[in-house]
């Protein structure tokens, strides 16, 4: 098994793959009769083609829940991408090695980096989008299927993945606890509450809520005590500190399970 992943088996068809040793991320890989399809390609440290490889022999398609360098990194080891169109102009474009010189430098590592993984001059190259994916789209893999629910907020181009049928519901960066960004250049806040509730509403229908940070399957009643929490926050009723950060000045609110950062 490529050792950088740690292989996580959820139930039949349906793996985990995890890299904890720097900027923990989660991407998911689903098999179905015809085809498996990869959630995120991870940050392109280790080689995921080859750790998907030892789980499955169907033909791989790659959807990016958006464009962030962590769910992007692998994207250049698949010819199959698809993407919202708000994400896939980032995709396309790639993240160049000067945005990334924090995440490979040695002392962020918590294990050794892959053999023949060089951090000088990393990059996430730019690559094709295959397919653009809208609200309402469905990926069929045979014998199961995944409908695109656009949710932006995070970003503008978020998507999360529902199989209406298995009850499995991938939220990307849309749902975990601890840190919560919406204060990227492309963030927004009432968007990001909207798309919560969204969520927060398909929760009776939803068996596995699997996130892209931290713990999975995540409890689903998660979503809904974090969409009253947002609604406090809106009505003020939640304190919150401005604070520096590396992507800038940001207004941090702190919940029992997770911290909002949001632009001041």
């Amino acid at each position: 098994m490529e050792e950088w992943f740690q292989t996580v088996e959820i139930e039949s068809g349906l793996w985990a793959l995890v890299e904890s040793h720097t900027d923990s991320v989660t991407s998911y890989l689903v098999e179905g009769s015809e085809r498996a399809l990869l959630i995120d390609t991870g940050l392109g440290i280790g080689d995921i083609r080859v750790a998907i490889g030892e789980l499955t022999e169907k033909p791989v398609s790659v959807v990016n829940t958006h464009a962030h360098y962590d769910h992007i990194g692998g994207n250049r080891l698949f010819d199959d991408v698809s993407a919202h169109p708000d994400a896939s102009v980032m995709v396309e474009k790639g993240v160049p090695a000067e945005r990334l010189a924090w995440l490979v430098d040695p002392g962020s590592f918590l294990a050794d980096p892959p053999l023949g993984f060089s951090t000088e001059g990393f990059a996430i190259p730019p690559t094709a989008v295959s397919h653009l994916l809208d609200e309402g789209d469905e990926m069929a893999l045979g014998g199961r299927a995944f409908r695109v629910l656009h949710t932006p907020g995070h970003a503008a181009g978020c998507i999360s993945l529902f199989d209406d049928y298995n009850k499995v519901l991938f939220s990307g960066d849309m749902v975990y606890p601890g840190n919560l960004f919406v204060c990227f250049p492309d963030s927004d806040f009432e968007e990001y509450c909207e798309s919560i509730g969204r969520i927060a509403a398909l929760s009776s229908q939803i068996r596995l809520l699997l996130p892209a940070h931290g713990p999975f399957p995540l409890d689903v009643d998660f979503v809904r005590r974090l969409g009253d929490w947002l609604h406090d926050v809106v009505a003020g009723r939640v304190a919150s500190s401005v604070s520096g950060s590396p992507w800038g000045t940001v207004r941090v609110y702190e919940g029992p399970e997770f911290n909002l950062l949001l632009r001041p």
